[in-house]
């Protein structure tokens, strides 16, 4: 998808110089090096694209989202607890809360298995671009720890919550 846009190159290498870097100094809890691989993908909220976006997971250890421009009303992500792969559906606590409507130029940076989701476009247009931050060893040992039916030590679900494996969306991006 980036090919086609032409910005392949400029993703590759804002991802080896400042993205995975960047993600093992925020997030060492959830990566022990700098992500090696990177997916990167656009969406577009509004008339012809998409209106909103369920809650889900993604497929990475740390996403970042850069809103490139229009002029959106709505398109809030709301953040609603980060989990283990055994918590998932566990609800979301008041505390866990969190909104962040952006502008143009900003972007957001998450652990890829915070739940968020995309509030609907009121008006407008919203155009991004998702930096998936994937470290394929990591999302091995992850998935075989929750096999183990352990829990991540960053988990927000209480102590006492049920572990099982969820039926929950776990958003794979576009192909």
């Amino acid at each position: 998808m980036l090919e086609d846009l032409g910005i392949l190159p400029w993703a590759e290498a804002l991802h080896t110089e400042t993205l995975a870097p960047l993600a093992f100094k925020i997030f060492p809890d959830v990566v022990n090096r700098p992500p090696p691989k990177l997916h990167a993908f656009s969406v577009d909220y509004g008339p012809g694209g998409d209106r909103d976006l369920a809650q889900h997971v993604d497929d990475s250890q740390v996403t970042v989202n850069l809103w490139l421009g229009g002029a959106a009303e709505g398109t809030e992500v709301v953040f609603e607890g980060h989990r283990c792969l055994n918590h998932l559906d566990v609800r979301m606590r008041d505390e866990e809360a969190f909104r962040w409507q952006g502008r143009p130029g900003e972007a957001l940076i998450h652990r890829g298995l915070h739940r968020h989701r995309t509030e609907p476009v009121q008006q407008g247009r919203r155009e991004s671009l998702i930096f998936w931050l994937q470290d394929p060893d990591a999302r091995e040992a992850m998935f075989a720890r929750a096999s183990d039916g352990e829990c991540e030590p960053y988990c927000g679900a209480p102590v006492d919550a049920v572990k099982h494996t969820a039926a929950f969306v776990f958003d794979p991006g576009p192909e």
